[in-house]
């Protein structure tokens, strides 16, 4: 595929569509090689970590941010070629992807792409990427009213359905917290973390990350005493060394 776009690249240079399909193929390798599913949504949303590379992959040795940034500047030429050419929203989808991966940041113009993805109109097969990149963007960004109306899109779905659409029902609770946070709702932030928290059969991370999220509700509300012991707690549940949490307690212990 990728011979055959290079040789109609030669022949229509200034055609947004091959720029396109050039970076399509760069974005479907993309999540190929990178982990975007309901735990490294919550690790993004929660902490702030990028997603980590899959593992064990018999493809051709890449940087993932050398890879993101093909994708990224592709789909940047698909726009400026035609900003309404027939598939702008998934060049915004992929631009999404693609700076995420090559910069760590989330700058507030990939909110503004990711508003133009309609994920009723998404193809199925990529809509489990529409989801995943919106429902980072509008936590991370404290974006509450449009957090909210996607959960509920997603909570009305049957099981089977949901099953192919990340992430799970928990995982989402908490992504949906995280936001809460970051709005500074902190009433629903703790809500939805102790509604995962009582949650049966709960991934000890998962628990462990809903413990802490009451602990930045306590600290945000009540100061660094109230939230130790939360902190405290999460480090507990989760059972192996984390950086993350062991600087969360210094800091709340200084």
């Amino acid at each position: 595929i990728r011979r055959i776009l290079n040789l109609v690249e030669r022949e229509n240079p200034a055609q947004a569509e091959v720029q396109y399909f050039q970076g399509i193929l760069d974005f479907y390798e993309l999540t190929l090689r990178v982990r975007f599913d309901g735990e490294s949504l919550v690790q993004l949303t929660g902490r702030g970590y990028l997603p980590p590379d899959v593992p064990g992959l018999s493809l051709p040795a890449v940087k993932t941010a050398d890879l993101a940034r093909r994708a990224s500047h592709r789909m940047r030429r698909a726009l400026a070629l035609n900003p309404e050419f027939k598939f702008a929203p998934s060049a915004g989808m992929g631009i999404s992807y693609g700076d995420l991966m090559f910069t760590g940041r989330t700058d507030p113009v990939l909110f503004e792409f990711m508003k133009k993805v309609k994920i009723n109109e998404t193809p199925e097969s990529t809509r489990p990427m529409a989801v995943w990149m919106s429902l980072a963007l509008f936590a991370l960004q404290g974006r509450r009213t449009e957090l909210l109306a996607l959960a509920a899109e997603l909570e009305k779905l049957k099981d089977t359905e949901r099953h192919r659409i990340l992430p799970g029902p928990d995982a989402l609770r908490l992504v949906v917290a995280h936001g809460a946070l970051q709005a500074k709702d902190y009433l629903l932030a703790l809500e939805l973390a102790r509604k995962v928290r009582a949650a049966e059969q709960l991934p000890d991370a998962l628990k462990a990350e809903a413990v802490r999220v009451e602990g930045e509700v306590f600290l945000a509300q009540n100061g660094p005493d109230a939230a130790r012991p939360f902190f405290e707690e999460a480090r507990k549940i989760a059972g192996v060394k984390d950086a993350f949490l062991e600087e969360r307690i210094k800091a709340v212990s200084e």
